[in-house]
């Protein structure tokens, strides 16, 4: 189990990356261009800052709570560890509903229309929302143009 000092040093080190990240995106980039680095790090400095707040203020925990703790920061560094080749592969519009579906599966344990119907709004989001309203040029992934191209042929 994770230390209550460790703790408070990975939300303080998670912070502090999240507030350089919102200054850098700030300062160096266009209005268009901070619209996406803006969604993700304003809402990621929040919660930082949240679970800095909270690891300061934990006591220490009973060995049967940490040891269910650690099986959770497993499940959730698996969920993490799918993020970034998700997105590398399929890019932004089809590789957040993946994530989305496979965080409610494997980390929460929904039921299937459950996770049906948030992979669903996951991708209206980044899709339609993200893509057309905000007209953000995510990144497509290295297989998506292949996958759709496949699609067509069809």
């Amino acid at each position: 189990m994770m230390s209550v000092r460790a703790s408070v040093l990975t939300s303080l080190t998670m912070t502090a990356i999240f507030t350089g990240f919102l200054l850098n995106a700030t300062l160096t980039l266009g209005p268009q261009a901070r619209v996406m680095p803006l969604l993700v790090g304003i809402p990621g400095l929040a919660l930082s800052a949240l679970q800095l707040v909270f690891d300061l203020k934990r006591k220490q925990e009973t060995e049967i709570q940490g040891s269910r703790l650690e099986a959770l920061q497993w499940r959730i560094l698996f969920w993490l560890a799918t993020c970034i080749p998700s997105i590398v592969l399929l890019g932004f519009d089809l590789g957040t509903p993946v994530m989305v579906a496979v965080y409610h599966r494997f980390v929460q344990r929904e039921k299937l229309a459950y996770l049906l119907a948030s992979t669903f709004v996951a991708f209206i989001i980044v899709a339609l929302v993200l893509d057309k309203l905000f007209a953000a040029q995510l990144f497509p992934g290295l297989l998506t143009p292949t996958i759709v191209n496949w699609f067509k042929g069809l």
